[in-house]
């Protein structure tokens, strides 16, 4: 689960691991594109991979639609993983290799 908190002009990202009622911070990072040069989306990818160097192997892995890129949900389907997240009602995908379908 990514999380957000606002610092001023940037904004700090967390990832948290869910286990029954405990949030368990896995990493963070202080999202600021004008400073740091990366983008939310950068910034998903590499905590995500930093969680599989962890030997973390979550069973799904939420997120916000602002994080619905296809680049970020190729990359969770790479690690094996599954994603759940928000998608927007004109998205279109293709989930059995049939041809796209738009999902409302």
């Amino acid at each position: 689960m990514v999380g957000k908190s606002s610092i001023k002009e940037s904004t700090l990202k967390s990832l948290i691991r869910t286990e029954k009622e405990s949030l368990i911070p896995l990493d963070y990072c202080i999202y600021d594109k004008t400073k740091i040069g990366l983008t939310k989306n950068d910034h998903f990818r590499k905590m995500i991979l930093k969680t599989k160097e962890r030997s973390f192997s979550p069973e799904y892995v939420l997120f916000d639609s602002w994080y619905a890129s296809l680049e970020n949900l190729k990359q969770v389907r790479n690690l094996e993983w599954l994603w759940m997240t928000k998608l927007t009602p004109t998205r279109s995908l293709n989930p059995d290799n049939q041809g796209e379908q738009t999902y409302s």
